[in-house]
């Protein structure tokens, strides 16, 4: 099928230069600092605030040349209603058959820091995709927005993120894909903590709230990261006191767009430990992540997990991991204790480096069907779109929920497979 090797091209469009108007300086810059030039953003960019606004000019229902740039090769000036995005995660696979669901990974940190604020602007109040996907890790003292245990790569910090206090956290500077701070490329990006990422968050989605109550603004995605079940469920209840905090200040709603992201391995012991949170915390809502058993884990931790918490209304949806032909997490995906089945498909270049490089903090993934298994390479073909998004991945179902590093070319994809039909979420 011809659109099958569309996939090269579309990527083509999001790496390709920004049209003639928005053109980088031509000339080389100078050694040292000004090298930030290169990153910086094309002369004809509107100038955005503190929150990482830009004019109510970027509000037309057309998209500009600009916003082209700014969101690869597919912007949109649609805005989504967040109740009906959290709706549609929890539609069983096939009732809706014309729609797949995208969320942004870390943000667009294509061109901002992952995971910082301008990258989360980005993606779900410029950019318009539906979701983003945040990291959360536990400082010393709170839980933060951070992916690595490590300092190092995404700030101008050293050590280890569990030995630094969260206000010693929020006064780094923040590093791009690049490794450039924001002092060189002119971001305003700052580390933050999940208590005044709320408010912020909240305080956006109550700028696009309608006089009927609905608000339009993407669904936040908290991918919680620890190294054990009570950290990880101990971060849980902090947030959802943050919360429940940040909505007294504001409006009761305004945080309904959040949801828990927690590998089955971390989720509670009991039943009712989920549904006793949910009592104080209201808006509570699950993604359960299924990831092949670790060394030493009993091989039916996954399906122990899904019995336990069936039926609970605060269980959106279930991400699986399935990561080439034959994988034995397939057959999740035919699981009829499921309804509701994402991914995470991996794309060629991934927030810590190029996957044929050695990232510092992930392995390195292999997303050609067409190599041999490379020792301490596991094979993954989730960058392979035209495999991953058909019906042939197992027993005719399809995601309904793709979180990627490349959004914008996963929308384009998407769309042309009749698989955006967005209207349902206006």
């Amino acid at each position: 099928m011809l659109l099958i090797h569309l996939l090269p091209a579309l990527a083509g469009l999001a790496l390709a230069s920004p049209p003639a108007s928005a053109e980088r300086q031509s000339n080389p810059p100078e050694a040292g600092q000004q090298a930030v030039a290169s990153r910086q953003q094309p002369e004809s960019a509107p100038q955005r605030d503190s929150l990482g606004r830009e004019p109510a000019g970027a509000e037309a229902a057309s998209v500009s040349d600009n916003e082209n740039f700014l969101c690869g090769p597919y912007g949109r000036a649609t805005r989504f209603d967040v109740a009906k995005i959290v709706t549609a995660m929890r539609n069983a696979n096939g009732e809706t058959d014309d729609l797949t669901l995208v969320a942004a990974h870390r943000g667009y940190w294509e061109f901002e820091p992952e995971n910082s604020w301008p990258a989360i602007f980005r993606a779900g109040f410029t950019c318009r995709f539906e979701i983003v996907e945040v990291d959360v890790k536990p400082a010393k003292d709170a839980p933060v927005v951070f992916h690595d245990y490590e300092l190092e790569r995404v700030t101008n910090g050293h050590g280890l993120l569990s030995e630094i206090t969260a206000q010693a956290f929020t006064g780094l500077l923040m590093r791009d894909r690049h490794g450039l701070t924001n002092l060189q490329t002119g971001s305003l990006a700052h580390p933050m903590t999940t208590r005044s990422f709320l408010a912020q968050y909240g305080a956006e989605m109550m700028k696009n709230r309608q006089s009927d109550g609905r608000l339009f603004g993407p669904v936040i995605a908290f991918d919680m990261k620890a190294e054990n079940t009570a950290d990880v469920w101990g971060m849980v209840k902090t947030v959802c006191g943050q919360i429940t905090a940040v909505e007294q200040e504001q409006i009761a709603g305004s945080l309904q767009g959040v949801v828990f992201k927690v590998e089955s391995r971390s989720m509670p012991g009991l039943r009712d430990d989920v549904v006793n949170l949910a009592a104080t915390c209201p808006s509570l809502k699950m993604i359960i992540v299924l990831n092949p058993p670790r060394d030493g884990e009993a091989p039916d931790i996954n399906d122990k997990v899904i019995d336990r918490f069936a039926g609970l209304a605060q269980i959106v949806s279930y991400e699986v991991n399935y990561r080439y032909p034959g994988d034995p997490m397939g057959r999740y995906l035919t699981d009829a204790r499921l309804r509701s089945v994402g991914t995470f498909s991996n794309y060629y270049e991934l927030p810590e480096g190029f996957g044929s490089s050695r990232a510092r903090c992930c392995f390195v993934a292999n997303t050609d069907d067409r190599a041999v298994r490379t020792p301490g390479q596991p094979l993954d073909y989730r960058g392979r779109w035209d495999w991953y998004l058909s019906r042939d991945v197992e027993g005719g179902r399809r995601f309904n929920l793709i979180t990627t590093d490349r959004p914008d070319l996963a929308v384009v994809y998407l769309e042309r497979l009749g698989l955006r039909h967005t209207d349902r979420l206006q």
